[in-house]
């Protein structure tokens, strides 16, 4: 997701968001450790957008 995007967004979505990344991190992070994940370059993608978010969220 954009930066972007992200600044355009609520504090409440924000942190709705933020929870909905963290749980598909952790799913993520569990199926590559299980060689089941063909796309591993999805954790760090999910990872950025999760410090992303954080950020705004400090800056408001």
């Amino acid at each position: 997701m954009d930066f972007e995007e992200l600044k355009n967004k609520s504090v409440k979505d924000l942190q709705d968001l933020l929870s909905d990344l963290g749980a598909q991190a952790r799913g993520l992070r569990f199926r590559a450790l299980s060689r089941e994940l063909k796309q591993v370059h999805r954790v760090a993608e999910v990872r950025k957008t999760i410090a992303r978010i954080k950020t705004l969220l400090k800056q408001k």
